[in-house]
């Protein structure tokens, strides 16, 4: 439903659109008896289809409005308009950290305020029992004072609730500030993810770049998850060892090591700032740390040897971006199309020959010792198929074609599950089909280097089963 200038909602006059998200659509109101402006951000139709979340968000809504704090946009009001729900909150006229960061660097001094008035609103909201679970510089607005507030915690839950007050999928976080245990659907997630998306924010307005970045989501989520630290002096070398020592530690990925509280963080990082004696930082420093990375990544890419497979260990926790080993093309590789079309028919030509010798090992290829794709991997064998289960993990609906000599894996598996399936069956083949299957309309180069690293677990009698699965995907899929 659209609103237009002059729609009434409630007791306030729709003035003008100021914005939209993935969530919700934002308004400025006007309140006539009040004589006051307003920001109403009005749910998007879609959240209708879930029959609770009308209750969910009352709520939320009556724990966000009792936080109050100097730099939290206060919420004044909700309900609903033609059976959309909707906060009103406190108008701040100015601009989005991200907007100011867009037109120019902020200097020291400003980033302290920043860091300290966030800092402050967030070590609160934590003792209310209360998270945001998505802090980024869009999150954080500069009213035209300069001063900051956070805004945004409509997706906020309690901590000690233990489920999410709306689904999972919004309360991902962002890819570039998400914590590693929000990537990983953990469920216990406390205060210090909140932290850790800080550190994220501070790690770009001080070094000038955010720490991970890559060609798709998945892949972000991914480094997060398992990547190291970019050194923050590797990208801007004026970054004194004592504030990296502090990102250091804001950023770990074990949340047992951050930062319990994020005033603890500020206090931290403004003893480094005097131990370092710093005062300022070079005002280009963004598109230093952005000509650095680049020139990093091309000496990479020059110095990786693609005539190898990554071992497991070298995709632990230490590993580096699948998406960065780029695979050297050939030229039956050119065409990114490869694996939908001419690919498919190239795999099914090994399938027949690889049946040739199958056909003598198998005595019933519904049996368990013929399926043998993984050896933590178990399967019910029923009259029609195998369903495979992966060891600690529900069951993912992933079934064995016997008729067809493949692995069907479903549409709806998410980054999560390929993400915890690669992190505990690291050397298993079928881990590596799942997490291909969940990046190939985004990255195809990226899912051709999962197929390609997990032919290396693959064995003889299983090899046509795993090559038959990977042209089925890209025949599927593309």
């Amino acid at each position: 439903m659209a609103l237009h200038e002059g729609d009434i909602v409630g007791n306030y006059i729709i003035r003008e659109q100021l914005g939209q998200g993935g969530m919700a659509t934002v308004f400025k109101g006007y309140h006539e008896a009040l004589d006051r402006y307003v920001a109403i951000k009005v749910m998007h139709q879609n959240f209708l289809d879930d029959e609770t979340f009308i209750a969910r968000f009352r709520r939320e809504a009556q724990i966000v409005a009792r936080l109050t704090h100097p730099h939290i946009v206060p919420v004044f009001d909700f309900g609903q308009h033609e059976r959309l729900p909707y906060l009103v909150m406190k108008y701040v006229k100015g601009e989005t950290l991200k907007q100011h960061l867009n037109r120019q660097a902020l200097e020291l001094s400003e980033i302290l305020t920043i860091i300290k008035a966030v800092g402050g609103a967030l070590t609160y909201a934590h003792q209310q029992d209360v998270l945001h679970r998505d802090i980024k510089p869009s999150n954080i607005v500069l009213d035209t004072h300069e001063t900051p507030y956070i805004t945004d915690f409509g997706l906020a839950r309690l901590a000690s609730s233990g489920e999410s007050t709306m689904s999972a999928d919004m309360l991902l976080g962002t890819p570039h500030y998400i914590s590693p245990e929000q990537a990983q659907g953990m469920t216990d997630i406390d205060g210090r993810a909140d932290i850790y998306s800080l550190g994220v924010v501070l790690y770009e307005l001080l070094v000038g770049h955010v720490p991970y970045t890559a060609d798709t989501p998945y892949a972000i989520i991914h480094d997060h998850i398992y990547r190291p630290l970019p050194a923050p002096t590797d990208i801007n070398p004026e970054i004194p060892q004592a504030v990296e020592m502090v990102l250091y530690r804001a950023l770990d990925k074990n949340r047992d090591n951050r930062y319990s509280t994020a005033n603890e963080m500020v206090q931290d990082l403004e003893d480094a700032i005097e131990e370092a004696n710093l005062t300022s930082l070079r005002p280009d420093r963004f598109e230093v740390a952005a000509t650095s990375i680049a020139r990093k990544r091309a000496d990479y890419a020059k110095t990786v040897n693609l005539s190898t497979t990554p071992t497991a260990s070298a995709l632990g926790a230490q590993s580096v971006r699948l998406s960065d080993i780029k695979q050297k093309r050939q030229v039956w590789h050119e065409n990114p199309r490869f694996w939908q079309t001419s690919g498919c028919a190239s795999f099914l030509i090994i399938t027949f020959i690889s049946f040739g010798v199958l056909l003598n090992v198998w005595s019933n290829i519904t049996e368990l010792n013929a399926l043998n794709i993984g050896s933590n991997i178990s399967v019910e064998i029923n009259d029609e198929n195998v369903r495979v289960f992966v060891p600690t993990f529900d069951a993912l609906n992933i079934i064995y074609d016997a008729d067809n000599a493949r692995i069907v894996i479903p549409n709806d598996i998410t980054v999560q599950d390929a993400v915890r399936i690669l992190d505990n069956q690291r050397n298993e083949s079928l881990s590596y089909l799942v997490a291909a299957s969940v990046v190939w309309d985004d990255d195809i180069e990226t899912a051709r280097q999962h197929i390609f690293e997990g032919f290396q677990y693959t064995t003889r009698d299983n090899r046509a089963v795993y090559f038959n699965s990977a042209a089925a995907l890209a025949d599927d899929i593309g």
